[in-house]
């Protein structure tokens, strides 16, 4: 599959769960204002989290 197949895959997927990705997004804005305070080092914690939470998302829209 290349890139952009799968790029119009998660677009397809996607398209009607905009509120959804927001509050995932905006729940995650004290993590980052914590990485910004500790000049990233909790970054080490918190991008695996992020990228884990998206995940699960975009596997409960498949």
């Amino acid at each position: 599959m290349g890139l952009l197949e799968i790029i119009k895959t998660l677009w397809a997927k996607t398209r009607n769960q905009n509120l959804r990705m927001l509050k995932l997004f905006f729940s995650f804005k004290g993590w980052w204002l914590l990485c910004i305070a500790t000049s990233g080092i909790a970054a080490i914690w918190v991008i695996p989290y992020w990228n884990y939470a998206r995940a699960e998302l975009y596997k409960e829209l498949s």
